[in-house]
C-alpha cells in the first residue's frame, strides 16, 4: 500500500482571477478556495488542482505544465461537448481503440487534457 494519501497538481499563473474563472466556468471544475496567490479546485476525493500566482514564462509562451482529467468512457463525448459549449477550444485529439483524449489550452497556454479512464 502506498504511503501517499493525496495528490496536488500545480499550475503557475499570471492572472489568478482569469484562470480561476476559466477552470471553474469553462473546464467545469469545482472550486474549493480562492485567493490572489493560491486557489484550489477539488477533483475527486483525493486530488486537487492548485493555481499558484507566480508564472515564470511570458503568457502565451508554450509551457509544459497542465493537468490530465480522466472520465469514464461512456460519458467522454458528453464531457467534450460540454467543454466546447462553454468555450474550450479543442487543439488536438487522440482517438484509438480503448483511448480517447482531447487537448485544450487555457488562456495562459497551459494544457489540459481530458481522457478516458
Amino acid at each position: 500500500m502506498s504511503a501517499f494519501q493525496h495528490a496536488l497538481c500545480h499550475i503557475y499563473v499570471a492572472d489568478m482571477a482569469s484562470l480561476f474563472a476559466y477552470y471553474r466556468d469553462v473546464i467545469g471544475l469545482e472550486p474549493e478556495s480562492f485567493s490572489p496567490e493560491w486557489s484550489t479546485f477539488r477533483i475527486g476525493p483525493s486530488v486537487q488542482l492548485a493555481l499558484h500566482h507566480g508564472r515564470q514564462q511570458p503568457v502565451g509562451e508554450r509551457v509544459e505544465t497542465g493537468i490530465s482529467l480522466l472520465v469514464a468512457p461512456e460519458i467522454f463525448a458528453e464531457v467534450v461537448q460540454g467543454l466546447e459549449a462553454r468555450g474550450a477550444v479543442i487543439e488536438g485529439h487522440i482517438d484509438e481503440p480503448g483511448l480517447k483524449i482531447v487537448f485544450v489550452r487555457d488562456p495562459e497556454g497551459n494544457i489540459a487534457s481530458v481522457a478516458t479512464a
